[in-house]
């Protein structure tokens, strides 16, 4: 119907609150100000998250 979509879009990398958005964001060219609230989110992160090995490869030859 009309010209937008039924669901947001957030550029492919998921809304600005998950975590491959923030270590996505993190590694990329964005800066944040250090009173950001994105900051706090990326430090909530949990320490035992796991990553699909085809992400993880994929990041390596993007930072390679």
């Amino acid at each position: 119907m009309g010209g937008l979509p039924s669901t947001p879009r957030w550029g492919g990398e998921g809304p600005p609150d998950t975590a491959e958005y923030l270590i996505g964001t993190f590694v990329g060219g964005k800066t944040f100000p250090v009173t950001s609230d994105y900051w706090h989110k990326l430090l909530e992160l949990p320490f035992d998250l796991h990553w699909p090995a085809n992400r993880v490869e994929q990041a390596c030859q993007t930072l390679g």
